[in-house]
């Protein structure tokens, strides 16, 4: 009766024809601290056996993958400023440079010989992994650009899988199917990443068009009501100067919690001495306003504050606040108005 061969001896074969045909074999092992059995479990990314066998060459590699991590995540971080702060271009500028020094890397390297590399799985698998987070991040900076983003996404996704399908079904260049997926999200990130730029640019544009056209016809109405305040001497009939206040009742009331709150800051500012609010905290310590419109200026008065004696005595105070809406600041003046 025949001995049999114990099951995996194939395998384990085939995995040691693989550590040979890989390189960088040497340069690994001794980066790593890693001994021949470790390369089998490096190579098939079998991180759980790597980690049992040789925990210090487990670590090494972790720490390598977090390095790689920190510079993906410092890329998507520049990215991302460069579009808070409007560079569009340098954002194109900064997505070409990485993944233009990606594919001079794959030409210098030799395609031929990047297929082999890509053929042993922690290779692919490796790359897939940070490949992929990239594309995911500008993945949702594109659909964040609403309808017509989705649109040209589904454009992009539609070209992508048409060519990773003649690629595959023509085999000239003898791809898995991890390398194609792996080729399909290195392209998708880079595109992703233009567009998303461009959708970056084309929000910030329709934003700031909406901003000059709302400024635009408040200045309209601006100078409508200026010209209705200037051809009447008040109001003609009871039912216009109705139809006026509410008008300036409405842009008040637009504002009138940040005129309240600096305006309070504001006087708090100019009154020498100790004072007190005579009313509480939360109650507004303004009780009338005027309004111009043409000029975006609200001029708010009080006299709910009462400044404190040295004898522990009181003094009232009132107070008047002009607060450009526009700008954002505001003015103050205080008086004394008695005992």
């Amino acid at each position: 009766m025949q001995d049999q061969k114990p099951k995996g001896r194939k395998q384990r074969k085939d995995d040691t024809k693989s550590v040979e045909a890989f390189p960088w074999k040497d340069k690994i092992k001794h980066f790593f601290h890693m001994e021949d059995e470790d390369i089998d479990s490096f190579l098939c990314f079998d991180l759980r056996k790597l980690a049992l066998d040789n925990h210090d060459a487990f670590v090494r590699l972790m720490a390598c993958y977090g390095a790689v991590f920190a510079a993906v995540i410092v890329f998507l971080l520049v990215f991302h400023y460069l579009g808070v702060a409007d560079h569009v271009f340098a954002q194109i500028i900064l997505a070409t440079l990485f993944f233009g020094g990606v594919a001079f890397a794959v030409y210098r390297g030799g395609i031929d010989k990047i297929i082999k590399l890509t053929n042993h799985k922690v290779i692919v698998v490796s790359l897939l992994i940070f490949f992929s987070l990239i594309a995911f991040i500008m993945f949702c900076g594109v659909t964040s650009g609403g309808m017509f983003a989705k649109a040209v996404l589904v454009l992009i996704l539609a070209g992508l899988g048409s060519g990773g399908y003649f690629v595959f079904k023509y085999k000239k260049l003898a791809l898995s199917v991890m390398q194609i997926v792996l080729c399909g999200t290195v392209i998708a990130g880079y595109l992703f990443s233009v567009q998303s730029s461009f959708v970056g640019l084309g929000i910030r544009l329709e934003a700031d068009a909406l901003k000059r056209r709302e400024e635009i016809r408040r200045r309209r109405d601006a100078e409508a009501m200026e010209r209705s305040m200037m051809t009447s001497k008040a109001c003609s009939s009871e039912e216009e100067c109705r139809k006026l206040n509410v008008k300036k009742s409405q842009y008040y009331a637009e504002h009138e919690e940040e005129a309240q709150d600096i305006c309070e800051k504001v006087v708090s500012g100019e009154i020498q001495g100790r004072f007190e609010w005579t009313v509480g905290a939360k109650d507004y310590k303004f009780t009338s306003y005027s309004v111009d419109v043409l000029h975006d200026m609200i001029t708010l008065m009080g006299d709910r504050a009462q400044l404190v004696l040295p004898n522990e005595g009181r003094t009232k105070l009132s107070y008047t606040c002009k607060f450009n809406v526009k700008t954002r600041v505001a003015t103050a003046s205080v008086t004394k108005t008695g005992g």
